[in-house]
Formats: C-alpha cells, sequence, structure tokens
C-alpha cells in the first residue's frame, strides 16, 4: 500500500491490521482453503476458488503467491510469524476466507484476526471478528454524500474513543459499494482525521472510514458515502498519454524489456507507471514503479510460476506533484506477454559487403531489430557456409556491430540473430538467423596494421591513452592485416623519445593463427611535457602512435571519512603519474585553526600518493574545514567535517589479563546513537606493554564500538590501565599482562566424545606443553551450561603431561552446546560439548510430487522441483546427480527450508533427484525413491 503513515509508537502489529483492513475482501467469498498448517516458523496454505492468475496474500501481505490458471494457489512461507490466535486470512483481493492453522497452539487470550464473510473447506474453523463493544465507526464529514468534486480534494471524519486509545484510521475507495474491487486505501495517524484524495478519473466513487485501537484491533466500518468526480482542479497535475515505444506489435515473451513513453505535463514531479491484468488496476496493483524523473520506462515480466505471468496486461501512468497529489491516470494501453508471441524478422547484414575482401581487423554490422534486448544478439562467423566448422561464435552482444581482431585466411561466412526474452519447452524466443554473408581474408604477407596504447573494449585510439603521466602503466596493443602464419610473427618497437616512452619490449611475438596481441608500457620520468612517436614495423610494414608524457602532478585529495574534533584526521593526497627520483614537496594549508595539517609534505620518489594525519581541534557543532594542498602552481582542496566528541558510558575488556603477545579487545558505548561515526580516544598507561589503537569506531547510528590491543611480554605482571576518552569524560579498565611462562602453559582442553546424550557422560583432557613441576599443578575448571557439569579443578601430577576428568549431563530437550573452560597461570583454553535430546524416530521419506518421471525441459529453463511434507521437518536436503546411485561430486547437493526448489542452470543431461527431511536436531531421515528427468 502507498502512503501508509501509521505512527512508529504504533508497531508492526498496527501496520499489519491497517493493511488487512485495507485489503478486506467482499462479501460473496470464492476463495476456499484446502489445508492451512504452521510448523515452527513454516507455513503452507493451499486452496482454490481465488481469481485466476492473481496474487494470494495472508494476513495482510505476510506472505503471498500467484493463483494459476484454475484458481488454484499455493503459499510457501520460511519465517512466517505466528499468529497469536492461530488463524489466517487469505484473500484475491475481491473474496477472503480463514483457517486454523494446524500445528499451531494458540496463545492466552490471543488478538483475534481479522476476518470477512470467510468461506472454509471443512477442515477451517471461521469466526468473524467482532470489534470491541461500544467502539463505534467513524462518521464520514466530508465531502457531503453524492456531492460533486474537482481533484485533489479533503475527505474527513468524526473522531472515536476506546479504552486503549486510537492509532490509526483507514480509508478506501471503490467504485462499487461493496469495495470490490478496492481502487485505494489508506491510512491516517490517529490523531489525524482528515487525508487528501488525488488522481481520481471522472465518475461516481464510494468511500468509508475505520478506527484501529490502540488494541491493535480494526472497529467496524462507516456506511460508505458516495462522491462524483467531474475533473482536475487547477492545482492538480496534468494527465500524460502514455504510448508503448515500439509500433506494430502489442505482444511480448517473458523476460523481455518492454519499452513505454509518454509525454510530459506539468506539475509534475515524479511519474508512476502501473500494469495489472485487470483494467480498473485495483489496490496492489502487479507491477508499480514510481519515483520515475524522465518519461520513459521499460518492464519485464517474468515467469516464475510455471506461466502463470502470462496474459494480456493494461498499463497507465499518472504524474505526481511535489506534495505527494497524484494526477489523474492516462489511458489505459493494452500489451500481452506470452511464449507464443511474433517474433520479429531477424537482423539484416550490411557491412562489409557481400564476397568483399577485407584485412583485420574487420568490423560486422547489422541492422538493429525493433526491440533490441541487453545482451540479446548472437553472432556466427565459420569456414563453410554450412555452419559446421564455426571459427567464432559470439552470444549475448549488446550492441548491432563487432570488431573481430583474429581470423585466418580464407573465405568465411556469418550470420547473426537475436533473442527476445525467454523461450518455453515448445517455443523459441529467437529471431530466424539473418541471411548469410561472406568476406575473404586474403593469405598475402602478414603486415603491421596499427599500434596504440590501450586495448579492447575500446577501439583504436582508446580516449585519454595519448596523455601519460611520468611513471604511469598503459596496456599497448598491435593489430596485424592477417593472422599470423606458422611460427608466429615479431614485432619490433621503437620509440623517438626512449627515456620519455619509459619501458615496453623491443618486439612482440604475435602467435601463428592470430592478428592481435598487446604489450604493457611503463611511460618515463619527464619534467616537462614531452612528445614521443611509437612505431611498431613487420618487414617493410610499419604503424605509429603519437603520445605525451607529461611530469607528476596533483591528482586529488581526499578524506576517507569524516571525524570527530580532537583526533587525527586521515587525509589521502594522490598524484597523476609517479613521484620523481628525491620526491616532492607539496605544500599544505587549512581554512580553520581547528585542522591543522603540517606545512609541507614529501611524496617519496616513486609512489604515486602519500598518506596524511591532520591534527584536530574538539568542536561544539558540526563544522567544515578546507584543506588544500599545492604543488607547482597547482592546487587541489578536500573538506574535512568535523563532529562533536561523544562521553562515554560504559568501557570493557573481554579479559582481566593475558600473557605475552595474546593481547586483548576492548568495547565502548556511548548513550546515545549519533546520524556519523563517532571516533573515541583510547589511551594505555603502559603503550610500550599494552598498546591500544588510537581510537574505537563507533559506526553510524549506533552506541557501540571496538578496538584491539598489541602486547609486549613484560618483565614481571604489569596492571596497565586502558583509558577511553570523549567530551570531557574518562573511564578506565585494568588489563594485567604476564610475562611468557618458564614452566609449563595450558595448551589445550578436549572433550571425547564431544556429542553425548543428555544423561551420558564424556571425559575431558587437560595438556600441558610440558612435564607437571615438582608438586604438580592445579587446573581450574569450568562450564557454561547447567546441561553438563565438571569438577571444579584437576590436578596434573609432577611429570605429568596431561590429566583427564568425568564431565557429567543431565537431560535437554534440545541440543544444548556446552563450553568446558580450562584455566592456568592466566591462560584459559575451551573445548565444547554438545548434550543431545534422547533421539526421536527417524524421519519418513517425503513422496515426489513434481517434475514427473521422465520429465524433459529445455536448457536454461526452470525447472520446480517439489515434495509432500515431512511432519517434524524442519529442513530438507535435495540431491541431483547423473547417476542413480547419487556419488559424489553431485550437480546439486542442497539444503532447503520448504518443501520446495528451484534451479536454470542444470547442464544438458538424463539427470535424477531425491529428497530428505531434516529434523531440528539436523538428523536426516530417510530417502525418497529417485526419479529420473533430462535437460535437453
Amino acid at each position: 500500500m502507498n502512503g501508509i503513515r501509521l505512527s512508529i509508537m504504533a508497531g508492526l502489529l498496527a501496520l499489519f491490521l491497517a493493511l488487512a483492513a485495507l485489503l478486506a475482501p467482499s462479501a460473496l467469498a470464492a476463495v476456499s482453503i484446502t489445508r492451512a498448517e504452521l510448523s515452527g516458523s513454516k507455513l503452507r496454505v493451499e486452496g482454490r476458488g481465488a481469481t485466476p492468475n492473481t496474487q494470494i496474500i495472508v494476513n495482510g501481505g505476510q506472505a503471498s503467491a500467484i493463483s494459476d490458471s484454475s484458481g488454484t494457489f499455493r503459499i510457501d512461507n520460511s519465517s512466517f510469524p505466528k499468529p497469536a490466535d492461530c488463524r489466517v486470512v487469505v484473500s484475491d483481493g475481491s473474496s477472503s476466507a480463514s483457517a486454523t492453522l494446524s500445528g499451531c497452539s494458540p496463545t492466552s487470550n490471543p488478538t483475534p484476526t481479522p476476518t470477512a464473510n470467510p468461506n472454509p473447506p471443512p477442515t477451517a474453523t471461521p469466526t468473524p471478528t467482532p470489534a470491541p463493544a461500544g467502539l463505534q465507526a467513524p462518521t464520514p464529514l466530508a465531502p457531503s454524500n453524492g456531492a460533486s468534486v474537482v481533484v485533489p480534494f479533503t475527505i474527513s471524519w468524526t473522531e472515536v474513543t476506546d479504552p486503549s486509545g486510537i492509532i490509526a484510521y483507514n480509508w478506501q475507495i471503490s467504485q462499487s459499494s461493496s469495495f470490490s474491487p478496492l481502487l485505494w486505501g489508506d491510512s491516517t495517524n490517529g490523531d489525524v482525521r482528515q487525508d487528501t484524495v488525488s488522481g481520481l478519473a471522472t465518475g461516481t466513487y464510494f468511500w468509508r472510514v475505520q478506527a484501529v485501537t490502540g488494541s491493535f484491533v480494526s472497529g467496524p466500518w462507516s456506511d460508505p458515502r458516495t462522491f462524483n468526480v467531474t475533473g482536475a482542479g487547477p492545482t492538480s497535475p496534468g494527465t500524460p498519454t502514455l504510448s508503448l515505444t515500439l509500433s506494430g506489435t502489442t505482444q511480448y515473451h517473458p523476460w523481455e524489456s518492454i519499452p513505454f513513453t509518454w509525454t510530459a505535463v506539468p506539475q509534475a514531479s515524479s511519474y508512476v507507471f502501473e500494469a495489472d491484468k485487470n483494467s480498473s488496476f485495483p489496490a496492489g496493483v502487479r507491477i508499480r514503479i514510481d519515483n520515475i524523473s524522465a518519461t520513459q520506462t521499460s518492464v519485464i515480466i517474468g515467469d516464475f510460476c510455471g506461466g502463470c505471468e502470462q496474459g494480456n496486461y493494461f498499463a497507465r501512468v499518472y504524474a505526481v506533484d511535489s506534495g505527494g497529489n497524484r494526477g489523474v491516470p492516462s489511458a489505459t494501453v493494452a500489451f500481452g506477454v506470452f511464449y507464443t508471441a511474433p517474433l520479429p524478422p531477424p537482423p539484416t547484414p550490411l557491412a562489409p559487403a557481400n564476397g568483399a575482401t577485407a584485412t583485420l581487423p574487420i568490423t560486422l554490422d547489422w541492422s538493429d531489430v525493433p526491440n533490441p534486448q541487453p545482451s540479446g544478439y548472437e553472432l556466427e562467423i565459420s569456414r563453410n557456409s554450412s555452419f559446421t566448422d564455426i571459427e567464432e561464435h559470439a552470444p549475448q552482444l549488446n550492441n548491432s556491430t563487432r570488431t573481430v581482431l583474429s581470423l585466418t585466411s580464407g573465405t568465411k561466412f556469418w550470420r547473426v540473430r537475436h533473442h527476445q526474452g525467454m523461450a518455453s519447452p515448445s517455443t523459441t524466443a529467437a529471431t530466424d538467423w539473418s541471411a548469410v554473408r561472406s568476406f575473404t581474408i586474403p593469405s598475402g604477407a602478414t603486415a603491421i596494421e596499427s599500434v596504440w596504447l590501450g586495448g579492447p573494449p575500446c577501439s583504436n585510439p582508446c580516449p585519454g591513452a595519448d596523455t601519460l603521466f611520468s611513471g604511469q602503466e598503459i596496456v599497448g596493443s598491435l593489430q596485424l592485416t592477417n593472422a599470423a602464419p606458422a611460427g608466429g610473427t615479431v614485432v619490433s618497437l621503437t620509440s623517438s623519445n626512449p627515456s620519455a616512452s619509459g619501458s615496453h619490449p623491443s618486439s612482440v611475438t604475435i602467435p601463428a593463427g592470430f592478428a592481435f596481441a598487446q604489450f604493457r608500457l611503463f611511460a618515463g620520468a619527464v619534467t616537462v611535457s614531452t612528445p614521443v612517436t611509437l612505431t611498431a614495423t613487420v618487414g617493410s610494414s610499419s604503424a605509429s602512435f603519437n603520445f605525451t608524457v607529461h611530469p607528476p602532478s596533483l591528482k586529488q585529495l581526499s578524506f576517507c571519512c569524516d571525524s570527530t574534533g580532537g583526533l587525527l584526521a586521515g587525509a589521502h593526497l594522490s598524484l597523476n603519474g609517479r613521484s620523481p627520483v628525491g620526491g616532492i614537496i607539496v605544500s599544505l594549508s587549512s581554512s580553520s585553526a581547528l585542522a591543522d595539517p603540517p606545512e609541507t609534505v614529501t611524496v617519496p620518489g616513486g609512489s604515486f600518493s602519500l598518506p596524511i594525519s591532520i591534527p584536530t581541534k574538539a568542536v561544539t557543532t558540526t563544522t567544515i574545514v578546507t584543506i588544500s594542498a599545492t604543488y607547482n602552481g597547482q592546487t587541489v582542496e578536500a573538506q574535512l567535517k568535523l563532529y562533536p566528541q561523544q562521553p562515554p558510558v560504559s568501557l570493557f575488556l573481554d579479559r582481566t589479563s593475558t600473557i605475552g603477545q595474546e593481547g586483548a579487545s576492548g568495547t565502548v558505548r556511548i548513550e546515545t546513537a549519533q546520524l556519523n561515526e563517532v571516533q573515541m580516544t583510547i589511551t594505555s598507561s603502559h603503550p610500550d606493554i599494552a598498546r591500544p589503537q588510537p581510537f574505537a569506531l563507533i559506526g553510524y547510528q549506533s552506541t557501540v564500538g571496538g578496538f584491539n590491543i598489541a602486547t609486549q611480554p613484560p618483565a614481571v605482571s604489569t596492571e596497565v590501565t586502558i583509558s577511553a576518552t570523549g567530551a570531557g569524560v574518562t573511564l578506565t579498565a585494568t588489563l594485567t599482562v604476564h610475562p611468557f611462562q618458564t614452566g609449563p602453559t595450558l595448551t589445550s582442553v578436549s572433550v571425547n566424545p564431544t556429542s553425548v546424550t543428555g544423561g551420558s557422560s564424556s571425559t575431558g583432557t587437560v595438556t600441558l606443553s610440558g612435564a607437571a613441576p615438582s608438586g604438580g599443578l592445579s587446573v581450574t575448571l569450568s562450564d557454561s551450561h547447567a546441561a553438563a557439569t565438571v569438577p571444579a579443578s584437576v590436578s596434573v601430577l609432577a611429570g605429568q603431561l596431561s590429566v583427564s576428568f568425568s564431565i557429567t549431563t543431565t537431560s535437554v530437550a534440545g541440543s544444548t552446546p556446552v563450553t568446558i573452560t580450562a584455566t592456568y597461570a592466566g591462560v584459559a583454553r575451551t573445548a565444547t560439548l554438545t548434550v543431545n535430546p534422547t533421539a526421536a524416530a527417524p524421519l519418513a521419506a517425503p513422496s515426489l510430487l513434481s517434475p514427473a518421471t521422465d520429465a524433459r525441459f529445455s536448457r536454461g529453463q526452470t525447472v520446480v522441483f517439489d515434495w509432500s511434507d515431512v511432519g517434524g521437518a524442519t529442513s530438507y536436503t535435495i540431491q541431483i546427480d547423473d547417476s542413480s546411485t547419487f556419488s559424489s561430486p553431485f550437480i546439486v547437493n542442497q539444503e532447503v527450508t520448504p518443501s520446495t526448489y528451484s534451479t536454470n542452470t542444470l547442464p544438458e543431461r538424463k539427470l535424477f533427484w531425491r529428497v530428505r527431511a531434516n529434523d531440528a536436531n539436523g538428523n536426516p531421515g530417510a530417502w525418497s525413491a529417485s526419479r529420473r528427468f533430462e535437460i535437453k
């Protein structure tokens, strides 16, 4: 729905109820539900009787699908929120039904799900939702009943009250008193009792309004009122004239781009394009593109449901002014989307002339089809006219031209065609091949055609490649007139100014059978702009390319990000070209004392850039400072935005002690999230022992930032104070850094087995780096969950490297990971023991539904695999292989949540598929029988 303006405080549930109310069904229900179940968060709803090829929605849009041509539908959703009363309402926009979900237990005192005149199957239990006792419908105030109006105009209504308050009002407009189909619906906040209506064509309309309570219950609708739109007022945007960009056709293929254009109109700030199979454009149209600034758009209607998107469509466009008021929509334009849509004639070859003799490179050109598609052209060049000996195959071309750089000598035949969207198993979406043309590449002596800097995809010359800077690297290209003979062709490269042209090969060998090659050039160091001619020679033939090498200059000064005042800001200075030996000195200046860059910086010889740290001062308000860099009379600038500091409210370290170079990390928090990144200064009382990052970065609209602390082993254990400072507030935390252990250290703790059933036991083992000293040592143990229990400590006897201990467990309802921690001399090691519930019986095998055995599909076609649900399953594993034994590696081995899977990337061959269910603990059930199908 457009323009939902519910208060944020009303929450998501209020928004759902408002949407559900807007889509309230008509009194004559036709939809029926044959299956409604919820397993965890996995929803499946099936039914029939819906309007064919129409969007079917559950609970106002929480889940949806498209009905097929017979009105049958199936809706799957893997993350469906459980309704408190375990009921769902299914609507096709003109009728609805409700049902109670199997597998769902209602919560106590549930909030009823809105329903309207349900027509359920025998398993459904429809109950109309009553409005709260005493809650009245608002009374429409304006316009008066039967009034004549011009758009835009204002509707208004009376206030209603409820002990829980009113959080929203919903209103609807239709040309039918049953409000089917619904043309427009919107909502206001509970304290707003009027709204603006715009964009309606002349005619008579009905409207009504209802309230939504603070308990998230929709009240009764008001009695409908009528108004008569007689035209558009002077403030209404004009009405565009819409047309299909292409004349002569209104039929298109699925996945074909369909272009539309329209006339510009006064007072239009943007445009909205809509398309639907229903010419009345009911609320929730299939296709809606808004905020269009131009007077054209394209739409692509795919096929996600085995052809249900095919059909005849109507399109319209309307303008929207800067205040959000809609203009009267254009007249509708009809078009169709079918796999059987007619195809245009093939492209016509234009150049070279048929039978021409041409040297390389050769550019093939052909006429555009009426509706060119992205990557739509396909070109073939063959050594024979039957196209059984293809020398070059170039699919997915965007343009109606192709430059061929390498071909062997002899006569070539070429043709081209165009793909108009997607084909079906029984139809094609490609035009016929064009008429065949030929050309001949002579077999004479190989000569150099051209040399240039840059390379494909740009041609000779590449834009900007004739201007280089000292040290700049660029690719060079060489083109022969025909393919190199056996043994290849050697191309010599010479420069008119070797010191300026820099480093490049003296020769390049182009392999036999090819006519194109590339090389790399690194421009030399110059102090003044220097022209260079690069010459390529093959035998008596030569070609040249002229370019200029310039001395290095300033390219850009930039900041990676804005900064918090009082911290160092990081700038980056980039050069055009490479700094010469000895470097270059760049002057820096600032527009404000709040940022104080060094007076000069030196870009070292051989470098292309330099990072710069700029000290800043604290600010009380957001402040912009301009930093300037100047070299050789040229200045570049960058703006630095400084934000006020924020005081820390908490500082946390991930450990209280560490050993040697193990390090630590910390987290700092501020009270209020900011609309910018915040840097918090982090310091250490002993940076030689524990050195934190200079600041913690708290992200946009976040309150928490982290930092790392690098440590070095002290001579003796040392307490280090870590401080976080901002806006005059400093918080501290203590980290004790221990020296490296001189005796044995704790290297690991392990458990065996790592997974047990609750009530069983496991064995833990702690291991030292060396033998325990005289008198032994004690290792402290702990567990993270009551599902497993370890002793408080365990002793490693003198001379021993390890010791084992027993871990007892208790019964659990679900799989429970428990962290076992062993600690000695400030070193902690962990291991994980998983405690599982008593194993349930294996899940049953699913039944395969579709595709049928030996079904056939074309390559690239989407294949939808479907199977029956298995009770207790939380996911499924589908395997697809080219062997009925399903040996690894598989073509597909995928875990999915719904009981369906689709793909369009399967290879051309006979394939087999099977499925099994998995329970909540990851235990797999039995495999289904396998089925065979074919991609051909």
